[in-house]
């Protein structure tokens, strides 16, 4: 993705940034490979909580700061159990 901005110094958009190489690794899912790696040495579960900023911490309350609890995950419970 390229770092091009407008005429206001803003990032234009996604689909604008993305090069022919992005596209590429998005269609074949080639840029999940990190995840994949984090998931074999152990970092990440292939089930879990999406991992979120740290930043976001002070905004939680008692049960949303337990997700940070287990390891979180390439794909998540809703994604997994059939959202509706």
């Amino acid at each position: 993705m390229t770092d091009g901005t407008d005429e206001d110094g803003k990032l234009l958009p996604d689909s604008v940034r993305l090069t022919k190489f992005g596209k590429f690794l998005r269609s074949t899912s080639l840029d999940e490979l990190p995840e994949l790696w984090n998931i074999l040495i152990g970092d990440m579960s292939i089930v879990g909580p999406r991992p979120l900023l740290v930043e976001y911490l002070p905004l939680y309350n008692e049960q949303q700061k337990r997700r940070h609890e287990v390891r979180p995950g390439l794909t998540g419970y809703a994604q997994v159990n059939g959202y509706r």
